[in-house]
């Protein structure tokens, strides 16, 4: 599953396949690679504004009034946070109780994903917070 398509819902669907691992047992090791090349997490850019002007006035311009717009998170993107990959044996929950049998949509109809291997927490992403924005004004003399 990408989650760049735009059509990912994290509430209904996985992005992790458990069914495409396998659990290695105690004691042997993994017959994968170490680190897979093409296993990525969404690309996740933050766009932060800032904007200021310094004003002279007085005698030579001693007096300077320093106004500044500090914006972050300008274009408030929602950020999902990592998938849990924490143990593959870990049974996918559901709102409803009972996981359905497709591993592309796990939960029945009208229920929502609240755990399980490759479950992402809508709740808990790097901008969870919308955007948000600061007015900051000095005077020096």
């Amino acid at each position: 599953m990408d989650p760049n398509c735009h059509c990912f819902d994290p509430t209904t669907r996985l992005v992790l396949n458990p069914a495409a691992f396998t659990q290695v047992p105690q004691g042997q090791f993994s017959p994968g690679t170490p680190f897979y090349n093409d296993f990525r997490w969404q690309r996740q850019p933050i766009e932060n504004v800032n904007l200021g002007r310094i004003f002279g006035f007085g005698q030579n311009e001693r007096y300077k009034l320093e106004v500044r717009a500090e914006f972050t998170n300008i274009l408030n993107r929602h950020y999902y946070a990592a998938p849990s990959a924490t143990s593959l044996v870990t049974a996918t929950t559901c709102t409803a109780g009972v996981p359905a049998a497709s591993s592309a949509t796990p939960c029945t109809a009208g229920a929502a994903l609240t755990g399980g291997y490759g479950f992402v927490n809508t709740a808990a992403g790097l901008g969870a917070q919308p955007r948000a924005g600061q007015l900051v004004a000095g005077f020096s003399f």
